[in-house]
């Protein structure tokens, strides 16, 4: 317990000296830091009987943890220099913008809709275990891949569009679509995607032009709009959890404290949602003591997949392994997934050029308050925060999403130069 609070009272000095010298308490690696350490107390807790941390993750765990705090300081203090090309996107083109991305996501999302509700019912939420098995075992009736993730860069888009103007029924489509998309398959990760998504672009506006174009009521309906978006999204979150968690495996309970064990029984989403926060650390530790290596498996993963469609025979699994820690589980931070994508050594530099990256696009945004800096420090922010569960870019979806945030932004620059 003693290591425990010593890396929270680390992480909460960093959190600290980052509100007193960033002047902002929303930032990326002050949300990425909150999460770690709540991830650490979770883990340490033992509701669940997991394996003791061995000496070498933590010390990982700790190496990786300064490098990201480090690198995203470094990448905020880097002068960037203003792009004049950039102009903003006036409020109708944003608007169209958001329309257009949202009807190219309904292309997939709609169908994909459709195969699922002919396969299981219009009831999904109650299939959402059934649906992932399915997925998980090539069963899964078929679908569009990746365009349906354009919905995801909506809610970016209707992020910024809120923060700047008020509030129009077009930047609800985004979200609506996004949810749609997730809730065949149950994936908790996406909502929690989708939350970040749509907050992050209102965490980088600068507050003194806020209180310059809003007035203070203005201000306040904003506020409230936000907290019922964030509590609708968290609903869902519970809502799918509980789906994914009606009936646990009698095995599991052997594993489980007294206490949980008793609430278990009762309340079984308590458990996975306890799982969900407490296992990534658990998965890390078992990984790092019989490491495996095969380079870009993860990073590269959707390349691979469709070098392999082309003819290709790359290794690529589209699921991780599963580890016994002491109940089977397979998401183990974005640690366990960069080490085994570049070794020891290629993990710390990519944490730390990763963060850097981060903290560039997130000081630019903010002070520039530029929209595709925005969009930018939006997308990255999300990745960087999500690291406590998954190293998202490994995700042909996420992939798609940075393209086309990139192909906007160049798209705009090639306009600015005829």
């Amino acid at each position: 317990m003693t290591i425990v609070m010593l890396y929270m009272m680390m992480c909460a000095i960093m959190i600290f000296y980052n509100c007193c010298t960033y002047h902002r308490v929303f930032s990326s690696i002050n949300f990425y830091l909150s999460i770690w350490v709540a991830m650490v107390f979770f883990h340490s807790l033992k509701w669940i009987d997991y394996y003791t941390l061995e000496t070498n993750t933590w010390l990982v765990i700790f190496a990786t943890t300064v490098l990201a705090f480090l690198g995203f300081r470094f990448g905020s203090i880097i002068r960037p220099k203003n792009l004049s090309f950039m102009k903003e996107m006036d409020k109708k083109r944003m608007e169209k913008t958001i329309l257009i991305i949202s009807f190219l996501s309904m292309l997939a999302i709609i169908p994909n809709t459709f195969f699922l509700i002919r396969k299981y019912g219009f009831n999904l939420l109650s299939k959402t275990s059934q649906i992932y098995y399915d997925n998980f075992n090539g069963n899964a009736p078929p679908n569009i891949p990746y365009l349906s993730a354009l919905a995801q860069l909506g809610c970016v888009l209707s992020g910024i569009y809120f923060s700047y103007y008020k509030f129009k029924p077009v930047i609800v489509l985004p979200v609506v679509l996004s949810m749609l998309a997730i809730l065949p398959s149950g994936s908790r990760g996406g909502l929690i995607l989708t939350v970040f998504f749509c907050v992050l672009p209102l965490c980088l506006k600068k507050r003194k032009i806020l209180r310059l174009q809003l007035s203070k009521k203005q201000q306040k309906k904003k506020k409230r709009r936000i907290i019922l978006l964030i509590v609708a999204i968290v609903l869902l979150f519970v809502a799918l959890t509980i789906s994914r968690s009606v009936q646990l495996d009698p095995n599991i309970y052997q594993y489980m404290s007294k206490n949980m064990s008793s609430i278990a029984r009762v309340a079984p989403a308590v458990f996975k949602l306890y799982q969900y926060f407490a296992s990534p650390i658990g998965v890390l530790n078992a990984y790092l003591q019989h490491p495996d290596f095969y380079f870009g498996g993860n990073t590269f993963g959707p390349l691979y997949n469709i070098i392999n469609k082309l003819g290709g025979s790359l290794q690529y699994n589209r699921y991780q392994k599963f580890y016994n820690i002491p109940i089977e589980t397979n998401v183990g931070t974005w640690i366990r997934e960069l080490c085994e994508d570049f070794g020891y050594i290629g993990m710390f530099a990519m944490v730390l050029l990763f963060s850097l990256l981060v903290g560039f696009y997130e000081h630019r945004a903010v002070k520039y308050q530029n929209r595709d800096d925005i969009i930018m420090a939006s997308v990255l922010g999300t990745i960087f925060v999500m690291t406590f569960f998954v190293w998202y870019v490994r995700e042909g979806t996420m992939q798609v999403i940075l393209l086309a945030a990139i192909a906007m932004r160049l798209l705009k620059y090639v306009n600015a130069k005829d």
